[in-house]
Order: C-alpha cells, then sequence, then structure tokens
C-alpha cells in the first residue's frame, strides 16, 4: 500500500506540473507569459519550502487574500497558527466540499504549524537535507490518502493496510513486474535530472537550446515516440488529467 500512495503522489505531481507546462508552453506561442505554477517541489526541506514551490498560483492566491488580511504572522504566535490552519482548511474546501478534503487540508496546515513554525525544521547540512526531504514528502503523501480516497472510510482503509508488503497486488492494476521496476527506474530518473536542474539550470538551459542542435532535435523525437510508445489508448481509457474535476 505505501507503493501506492508513493505512485499516486507522483502521479498527481507529474499530471497536474505536466499540464500546466502545457498550457506556459502554449502561451508562449501566442507571445503571452503565464507565471509557473511548479518548481521542483519533492526537493523541499521544511513544509513552507514545500508550499511554495506545489501549486504556486493557487498558494500566493491564498496567501495574498486570506492569509495576510486574517492577520498573517503579525498578531502573535498562537494567531499564526490559527491563521496557518484557517488557510490550508479552506483550501481544502476550494478542492471540494467533502470531509476528505477539509482533513486533507487541516492536515497539510498542521504540519506546517507544527513542523516549521513550532520545531523549526531548517536543515543546514546535506544528510539533514536528505532526511528532511523524504520525511516532508512522506508526510505529504500520506495527506494525499484523504485527497484521493472517494469516502472517509476508503481513506481510514487505506491507511490502516499501509506497508511493504503485497507489492505484487499491484499488478493486478495493469504492472508487471517488468513495467513496474521500469516505472521506478523512470521516478528516480526524474528525480536526479529534477536534482540537477536545481544545482545547473542554467548551465543546463543554455547548453540545450543555443549549443547542441543535434541532441536538441534528438531528445524532441525521443520524446514523441516515448509518448506514442508508453501512452494508454482505446475505449474505457480513462486520460483526462486528474486536475480538470477541480
Amino acid at each position: 500500500m505505501v507503493m501506492a500512495v508513493l505512485f499516486f503522489c507522483f502521479q498527481l505531481y507529474l499530471d497536474f506540473s505536466a499540464y500546466s507546462q502545457i498550457a506556459i508552453g502554449t502561451a508562449q506561442i501566442f507571445g503571452f507569459k503565464l507565471s509557473s505554477n511548479f518548481n521542483k517541489p519533492y526537493l523541499a526541506t521544511s513544509f513552507k519550502d514545500f508550499w511554495s514551490r506545489w501549486h504556486i498560483t493557487l498558494t500566493s492566491w491564498f496567501r495574498d487574500y486570506l492569509y495576510i488580511p486574517l492577520g498573517g504572522n503579525r498578531k502573535g504566535k498562537v494567531r499564526t497558527y490559527i491563521n496557518i490552519l484557517i488557510v490550508f482548511t479552506v483550501s481544502g474546501l476550494w478542492h471540494g466540499a467533502s470531509w476528505n478534503f477539509v482533513i486533507w487540508g487541516f492536515l497539510n496546515g498542521l504540519f506546517l504549524a507544527v513542523f516549521d513554525k513550532i520545531f523549526h525544521l531548517k536543515p543546514n547540512n546535506v544528510i539533514t537535507k536528505i532526511v528532511c526531504c523524504l520525511f516532508v514528502v512522506g508526510l505529504w503523501g500520506l495527506s494525499l490518502i484523504f485527497f484521493r480516497a472517494e469516502t472517509f472510510g476508503d481513506a481510514i482503509t487505506v491507511w490502516g493496510n499501509l506497508g511493504f508488503s503485497n507489492v505484487e497486488m499491484l499488478y493486478s492494476y495493469g504492472l508487471n513486474s517488468m513495467e513496474f521496476k521500469f516505472t521506478i527506474w523512470l521516478l528516480v530518473g526524474l528525480m536526479a535530472i529534477e536534482l540537477m536542474l536545481k544545482n545547473h539550470q542554467d548551465k543546463i538551459e543554455t547548453f540545450f537550446f543555443n549549443r547542441f542542435f543535434p541532441l536538441r532535435w534528438a531528445i524532441y523525437i525521443a520524446i514523441v515516440l516515448s509518448t506514442i510508445y508508453l501512452g494508454i489508448y482505446g475505449i474505457g481509457s480513462d486520460n483526462t488529467f486528474i486536475y480538470f474535476q477541480f
């Protein structure tokens, strides 16, 4: 069940960030520059850092039009914690009129208030950064159980069955052993690329777009071919973006 939660973390991120990038790219074709909506959120080392990287446009809106008008952090620590919980609970309601979304929002507000504001989650070396990153993404993934589950009862069932046993059950949902391993390596590759971009994005972009034309087009063609090959098509295949329902 832990693997299912991990896969949904990446499914949601890749789904949402991909169609955000499609919108940004399409707008640029017509001469419009849209705000970036994601900035490598799964490399965040604190919950404040995470929410400065995830769904940036919506987070900024809630900050400017709800958190700051409520008083922000200007009225003492207790009021700051309350304001954080209010904002995140409302953000849960924004996603849908369901107790699951309310709990999801409240949990993320609680994580931010407790671990960032009270315990001051601020790593200062490579080891603590890795530990904090895994901790942040782990708790985020656990909160997504309420985001994904259809009912509160379903969410509690998932929580009650968390563990690393019965990984082979995933195969009954369409993945075979080879595809499962291939997916894991793709996710590892994704995080490695994001880590390189975090540290050397300007250099990589300069090299990619200005200095090596054949490599650039080889990658373009490889992306198109892999999309065709790995895509799921036909009747009964639900390929709609997850966030289209919000």
